[in-house]
């Protein structure tokens, strides 16, 4: 291997780790805000729904778009019966 190919395989490793140490480092602070939600439905201190939302949202992208999805509708729905009033 030349000079070159050698560093554009090291950077690709590199490239490789990073995403592995960034999807680690996501997937932890998720399960540590799911941790402290719970915590927080006890505490009177802590928004523990707020924060499980959070958490499961940064582990699972996709569920917690669902959720954030669910939510607004619901809110939408008060709104509008709110208005009504």
């Amino acid at each position: 291997m030349t000079g070159n190919q050698d560093g554009c395989a090291r950077i690709a490793r590199k490239k490789k780790m990073n995403k592995k140490i960034k999807k680690i480092i996501r997937i932890t602070s998720g399960i540590l805000l799911v941790l402290v939600g719970i915590a927080g439905l006890i505490l009177p201190f802590l928004q523990g729904i707020l924060l499980i939302i959070l958490g499961v949202s940064l582990v699972n992208p996709a569920l917690g778009k669902k959720i954030i999805k669910k939510i607004k509708k619901f809110y939408h729905r008060i709104r509008r019966i709110n208005v009504l009033k």
